[in-house]
């Protein structure tokens, strides 16, 4: 994901784990964050330079800084998610989709600031899908 055509994070993998940045279009890359083993990272979106959001394996990392230091953001499911995608409109708006308990049962979950901490979970029923 690239915020501007110099600036930019990657991540994803079942195994590797980790947040890579750019600050010089791709041509070398730093490594700022890695997981524990079989802690999948699948999807990267910032709003600005500043703020971004990574998902995965029943986790939600998020920044303020860049990505210098990468912190769990709160999130509630029932069973083991696997948090596939992220858009985020701005910091306080966004949504997260992804899947639940062997990708049974998909999920989404919403950021919206207007009284609530971290992300909310919605639950979409497969039986009930066109």
């Amino acid at each position: 994901m690239f915020f501007d055509s110099q600036t930019g994070w990657a991540t994803g993998g079942h195994l590797s784990s980790q947040i890579v940045f750019t600050d010089d279009g791709g041509g070398n890359w730093v490594t700022q964050y890695t997981g524990g083993f079989f802690e999948g990272l699948y999807d990267v979106y910032f709003i600005d330079a500043l703020h971004g959001w990574v998902v995965g394996d029943n986790k939600i990392l998020t920044t303020n800084d860049g990505g210098t230091t990468w912190v769990e953001d709160y999130f509630y499911v029932s069973g083991n998610a696997v948090l596939s995608s992220i858009f985020m409109l701005s910091y306080e708006l966004g949504w997260i989709a992804g899947s639940e308990d062997g990708w049974l049962t998909g999920i989404i979950l919403n950021k919206n600031v207007s009284g609530t901490v971290g992300f909310q979970e919605y639950r979409i029923n497969p039986d009930k899908m066109p």
